[in-house]
């Protein structure tokens, strides 16, 4: 063999060996780690494994989200946005603060609750400034308990009540420590899921727009049609499990609300200030 034939023979070896390792990047599995903090027998771990199962196939396999649920990777609610901002976590579920007074969240209760003077003196656990600011106005001892505890919390007494949607109250196992649930709700809990951007970055153009065409807006409803069905079938447990509803009368509900006036304008002023469209998110949101 000449020496020329040697160079060319090494020169397409190299080649050949140059694809094979871009071929293998390709095809390598990236891992995203997706933290949560509700349990697996909740509406979004189920939506979430779904929708891993699907970025899985439609990658061929490329990506894996590996999920960590009931705060396994990086702790309670307060903590998921910190974990995806700083790499904890590739991607996390995070609960915003709560906007009152609006469906679904509602108090479930140990004690009947037919009334507002009945707040007074009642341990509540809460979620959310603004919910604080409401069960202090109602006379109520606000006391802040992770998700998780909350059961646990209301079988010993260390609350009375406490607020959630019907489908985390299943998912939570409340009504075998609680008899009564106070409707209307009071909140709507919002969510976000975030991800890292280094992560983002990160990955190819392709999968990228997997992530970005499974994710936003399309997510979004897929997800609230997957909630509205398991909140309905939440009620209907609790009330198969022996939960009592009370409706609270229009008179206190609009009560509630005048209470609340003044801090949603607070938020809604500090907001506007550092030039974010709060009002007009807000009215969009209420309608």
């Amino acid at each position: 063999m000449s020496l020329n034939q040697l160079i060319k023979l090494c020169a397409l070896s190299g080649v050949i060996a140059l694809g094979v390792g871009v071929n293998a990047a390709q095809a390598q599995t990236i891992e995203l780690k997706l933290s949560h903090f509700v349990p697996p027998n909740h509406a979004y771990h189920k939506w979430a494994m779904a929708w891993a199962d699907q970025l899985a196939k439609d990658s061929g396999g490329r990506l894996k989200v590996t999920i960590y649920p009931n705060g396994q990777l990086a702790g309670p609610p307060n903590r998921q946005l910190d974990a995806a901002r700083n790499g904890v976590a590739d991607i996390a579920f995070v609960l915003h603060g709560v906007t009152p007074v609006a469906n679904p969240i509602v108090f479930y209760s140990k004690v009947p609750i037919r009334k507002l003077d009945d707040f007074k003196g009642l341990k509540v656990r809460y979620a959310g400034i603004q919910n604080k600011y409401l069960l202090d106005a109602l006379g109520a001892v606000p006391l802040l308990i992770p998700p998780s505890e909350s059961q646990d919390a209301l079988s010993k007494g260390i609350v009375d009540v406490a607020t959630f949607p019907h489908e985390a109250a299943v998912s939570y196992d409340l009504g075998t420590v609680t008899k009564y649930a106070i409707e209307p709700g009071i909140a709507t809990a919002t969510f976000v899921m975030a991800m890292n951007p280094a992560k983002y970055d990160s990955l190819p153009a392709d999968l990228k727009a997997l992530i970005d065409k499974s994710s936003g807006p399309a997510a979004a409803e897929s997800f609230g049609k997957a909630w509205e069905v398991a909140e309905t079938e939440g009620r209907d447990k609790e009330i198969a499990q022996g939960v009592q509803m009370i409706m609270q009368p229009p008179e206190d509900v609009a009560k509630m609300k005048a209470m609340m006036a003044p801090h949603i304008e607070a938020a809604i002023g500090a907001l506007e200030k550092d030039g974010k469209p709060a009002r007009k998110f807000y009215e969009a949101y209420t309608k």
